[in-house]
């Protein structure tokens, strides 16, 4: 029986195949492209009122999930120091969450039954982002979106944390990072961060505008992170992000520098 014969060509696009591989799905870390341009993510929702216009995330199936692979499409996750590759990520139905459900004993720890949370002042739709902690941090950062240097940015989310039987001290954020086309950071800022546990918290960030004309594009972040050394467990959801564009304002009047 004769064997293959492995030359140089096979070699090479056996290994191009398998980082293929290793690209493609929710644990992708490629460079994301501009939102528009060959190969980028696809366009989130954007609606104009003809003053001030909206991109929004509903992570909704046919909204964010094209390929209904329960991963929003074209987000990317840190994977980092502190930042493990196995924390759970996925697009969730709150009709898990409508359940009375069990969380199963760690470590010793007895199961603790879980009781849904109020239901939020506003309809979130089928389903959102559920992060479920194990032993450190989450951010998941969204497909680049174009800037306008005319144009201020605030951002609004809605944000759910639920301890499990450890009854940790997790915390939730949202934040904007400014970039130039090269991907090169040029300012970033972060809302306050939301502590509440067992319920539906609105956060918000105040109005932007890009400080340098070198900057090209905007993404958005979600961020868990535990506040303690003992907060292994639990999990956060987030829904109904906004990303509100309003026009800049300059405040004139009839008196010298304005004053």
């Amino acid at each position: 029986m004769k064997r293959p014969i492995t030359t140089p060509i096979a070699i090479i696009l056996t290994i191009v195949g398998s980082l293929c591989l290793v690209a493609s799905g929710q644990e992708s870390h490629r460079a994301p492209l501009p939102a528009g341009t060959p190969g980028s993510p696809l366009t989130p929702d954007t609606r104009s009122d003809g003053r001030i216009k909206v991109t929004r995330f509903g992570f909704e199936i046919n909204e964010t999930d094209r390929n209904f692979d329960r991963w929003p499409d074209g987000w990317n996750r840190r994977i980092d120091k502190g930042f493990p590759a196995y924390t759970e990520i996925e697009l969730t139905p709150y009709s898990l969450l409508s359940q009375t459900s069990t969380e199963p004993g760690r470590f010793g720890k007895r199961p603790r039954k879980i009781e849904p949370p109020a239901a939020p002042p506003i309809d979130l739709g089928q389903q959102g982002v559920r992060m479920r902690l194990d032993g450190g941090a989450v951010e998941l950062i969204s497909p680049p979106i174009i800037v306008n240097s005319n144009i201020s940015y605030a951002l609004e989310a809605w944000t759910l944390l639920r301890p499990s039987e450890w009854g940790e001290h997790n915390e939730a954020w949202i934040s904007l990072t400014f970039s130039s086309r090269y991907g090169q950071i040029q300012q970033s800022h972060r809302s306050e961060a939301i502590k509440t546990q067992g319920g539906w918290t609105k956060i918000e960030l105040e109005p932007f505008v890009p400080s340098d004309s070198e900057i090209a594009f905007l993404t958005i972040s979600l961020n868990v992170h535990p506040t303690r050394a003992e907060d292994l467990y639990g999990e956060a959801w987030f829904d109904e992000l906004r990303l509100i564009h309003m026009p800049k304002l300059a405040a004139m009047t009839n008196q010298p520098f304005n004053l």
